[in-house]
């Protein structure tokens, strides 16, 4: 619901009291990009063994498929890149970053040797160009 919510879906809230609000500052509806990693399915590997490698190329195509959804061209391979792109696209608006992260991914990021310091080598954008809403 969250993401019909950013989507700019208002008719799914019709008769409540988010409706009225809308989902700006200034009350009125309008669409969000939305920027969605999975981290449980990007870190599903299989039975194999486990590579950093394979979590970027999984990472990289979350990321391409985002860029096909929005048409964004040229955005490097980076995500602070990406989130710019978007904002300027989306008239300024905010980008939504939705994370989702299970427990059994975060067992095998560590498997595969994949640490806070590498996700953020990975993504190529330092955490303080990134904000976040929950």
């Amino acid at each position: 619901m969250i993401q019909a919510f950013f989507r700019g879906e208002e008719h799914l809230f019709n008769g409540t009291s988010i409706y009225a609000r809308g989902n700006t500052d200034e009350g009125t509806w309008k669409e969000h990009a939305i920027v969605y990693l999975d981290f449980g399915e990007i870190g599903k590997f299989g039975m194999s063994n486990h590579t950093a490698e394979q979590f970027k190329t999984k990472l990289f195509n979350t990321l391409q498929h985002i860029t096909t959804l929005y048409k964004v061209r040229k955005w490097g391979q980076d995500l602070g890149t990406l989130i710019g792109k978007l904002y300027y696209k989306f008239g300024k608006l905010p980008v939504i970053g939705l994370l989702h992260s299970g427990y059994a991914s975060g067992i095998q990021l560590r498997r595969a040797g994949y640490t806070l310091s590498t996700w953020k080598s990975t993504l190529h954008c330092s955490y303080e160009e990134l904000s976040f809403h929950h």
